[in-house]
């Protein structure tokens, strides 16, 4: 890296003391993510009036850079919102892999949260009630001369000022794109309902509006809301669920697919409400609405092949041929001169592949492939290029693959996931979707019928398991949960069941943490390819100890929220000696005994029936 000239090497260390990352005053390699750290430190500052890191000594600052960690605002302010909590702390992370990994993404979480504020300053006070009242009465140790509200409102200008650009594709020839000439817009949020893992949109052909899915009102429906207006409009007002939007080339209507009882099909109506009208019924319920043609035609994806529709003569025709019993396909797209279709297979080794073939017929060409998954290909205006999203370091990112040949472009590369949804028809803006999944574990105290928090981080905490003196929890702590994707990847923590002190970090890679009835051990599993097992470790931290090697059975769950099918899938005996659990690895499912140190491994059931299934073991006292 390069800074005023200066080559800077491992080793070296440059910069303002007070405002150095961990990895910088280290003397080891940085990226963007240091000064995102720096930025917290400034953020912090800045709202208490007081240093962050200090010391008599400059060894002193370095010592409290990389070791300190930052009290919480609430020990400093009054009137914390906890969102900036939590913005500021994982700004401010010591681990740049847990950091942010994109200053556009800190501020994203700014604007909304100063949205949120100021429509709070707008709306008129509520009741006072036992939950609002806990978060009112935070104790302060100084009182700062200003208002934490009023500063939030100014936050998002000292983010712009260090040069947040995104979004706005070059027009014209197909120029590699470059992040740098790209800026990003917030266009519509909202808190998901639960089962809402994904939504979809489209733009207006001017550009101007989008239509998109929520289900914010209950049930799925379509919304429209302009681009540079706040206000959104609810569409569909039904509880049938209707989604995949794509306007018609005049921008005065939308068409949709519609779950509506025995009348799967695709109907229309009015941007402007009105009652919808069927235009043809179909016999899949996984429709998908691609692209409403001036030449009247509707393109749909429907049963792994891609049909066109005509909307005067409502008689559809099919396009592809692929055989779904031979063929993997995921997705599929009409380019806009409807003359190109691009399309995702996966290959025996499960690799994704973006491919693009003439719509006519015709060989397929490869342009793109990835290991961990390609979603939603979405063809730029121009023809020649398509957009897609790829599971890169374990996040979809979104890229731009190229018709000649040229290797694709990512540009994007925040922590969350990025699905590319739509290009305007001027070809200079991208419509994407994102989701932040949030999880906390909280406690109820059941006499005063009061809830606590008892962890919260900006990860997803969830499935917690409370020791048998009641003392302590352990729980799954999840970063970047992406649609239940990684639940069996994360950490396990240790906290105290009342939620005071902080987390210990039992074991890197785990899920689904089990006490001991003793309290010595925390049993877990982790999963090694497609293959789970149990394994055990001190409560107190320690080696992990291995203790089955055939297979467990696999944890079944609901998505948003992910609760578990099973109240239990093994259980530790009353003496903490031995633990049951259920196994598939004799060719059914049975009951398996083990040792708590691994040895004694036995089949407990004889189960030879395949349409039988034994679940949810538990000890008698």
């Amino acid at each position: 890296t390069m800074i005023e000239g200066v080559k800077t090497r491992p080793g070296i260390i440059l910069g303002t003391l007070r405002y150095m990352s961990p990895e910088q005053a280290r003397g080891r390699d940085v990226d963007a993510r240091s000064d995102i750290f720096s930025l917290g430190v400034v953020l912090y500052e800045m709202l208490t009036e007081r240093p962050l890191f200090a010391g008599e000594t400059d060894a002193d600052v370095v010592a409290a850079i990389i070791h300190k960690e930052a009290p919480p605002l609430a020990e400093c302010l009054t009137e914390v919102p906890a969102e900036l909590e939590r913005i500021v702390q994982k700004a401010l992370a010591k681990d740049r892999e847990q950091r942010y990994q994109d200053v556009r993404d800190l501020l994203i979480n700014l604007q909304s949260l100063k949205e949120s504020e100021l429509s709070a300053r707008l709306t008129p006070s509520a009741p006072v009630t036992r939950e609002n009242e806990a978060a009112q009465t935070v104790s302060a140790m100084t009182e700062p001369r200003f208002s934490v509200r009023q500063l939030l409102i100014g936050l998002p200008v000292l983010l712009l000022l260090v040069g947040v650009v995104w979004w706005f594709v070059t027009r014209g020839n197909p120029e590699t794109l470059s992040p740098a000439s790209l800026k990003t817009v917030e266009v519509v949020s909202w808190a998901s309902a639960p089962g809402e893992v994904y939504s979809v949109g489209s733009f207006s052909p001017d550009a101007q509006m989008i239509a998109f899915t929520s289900t914010e009102s209950g049930s799925t429906n379509i919304w429209i809301k302009q681009t540079t207006s706040d206000n959104r409009v609810q569409i569909t007002k039904d509880d049938f669920r209707n989604s995949y939007p794509v306007w018609s080339p005049d921008g005065q209507e939308l068409a949709f697919f519609s779950l509506r009882g025995d009348q799967h099909g695709i109907w229309r109506m009015r941007f402007l409400g009105g009652d919808p009208k069927e235009i043809t019924r179909l016999d899949d319920g996984r429709v998908r609405l691609r692209y409403w043609s001036k030449g009247g035609t509707i393109y749909y994806e429907s049963k792994r092949n891609l049909f066109a529709l005509d909307v005067e003569s409502r008689q559809a025709k099919q396009l592809t041929s692929f055989d779904e019993s031979k063929q993997k396909i995921s997705a599929i797209n009409i380019s806009p001169d409807e003359k190109q279709i691009a399309y995702v297979s996966l290959d025996e080794t499960g690799n994704s592949i973006l491919w693009v073939m003439p719509a006519q017929g015709g060989s397929a060409a490869q342009v793109a492939n990835n290991k961990s998954g390609i979603r939603n290909p979405v063809w730029h205006t121009d023809g020649k290029r398509i957009l897609y999203s790829a599971n890169i370091d374990g996040a979809f990112q979104i890229l731009v693959a190229y018709l000649d040949s040229r290797a694709p472009t990512q540009i994007t590369f925040g922590d969350r996931d990025a699905f590319a949804l739509d290009v305007s028809a001027d070809g200079a803006k991208i419509l994407y979707g994102s989701s932040k999944e949030e999880s906390d574990v909280w406690g109820v105290e059941v006499e005063k019928a009061g809830e606590f928090r008892v962890a919260s981080d900006i990860d997803s905490e969830l499935w917690p398991d409370v020791s048998f003196d009641g003392k302590t929890i352990a729980f799954q702590s999840i970063r970047n949960l992406s649609q239940g994707d990684k639940i069996a990847f994360g950490s396990i923590l240790t906290k105290a069941a009342d939620g005071s002190g902080q987390p210990f970090e039992t074991v890197t890679n785990g899920y689904l943490p089990r006490w001991s009835p003793d309290g010595k051990h925390v049993a877990f599993m982790r999963l090694s390819g497609e293959t789970a097992d149990l394994y055990s470790v001190k409560a107190a931290g320690g080696a992990e100890k291995q203790i089955t090697s055939g297979g467990v059975s696999s944890v079944e769950n609901t998505l948003l929220p992910y609760n578990r099918v099973q109240a239990s899938y093994y259980s530790w005996s009353p003496d903490s000696g031995r633990i049951v659990y259920c196994s598939q690895r004799s060719g059914r499912q049975n009951l398996w005994l083990v040792s708590a140190d691994g040895s004694n491994d036995t089949q407990m059931t004889s189960n030879e029936d395949a349409n039988r299934y034994v679940h949810c073991p538990l000890w008698s006292s």
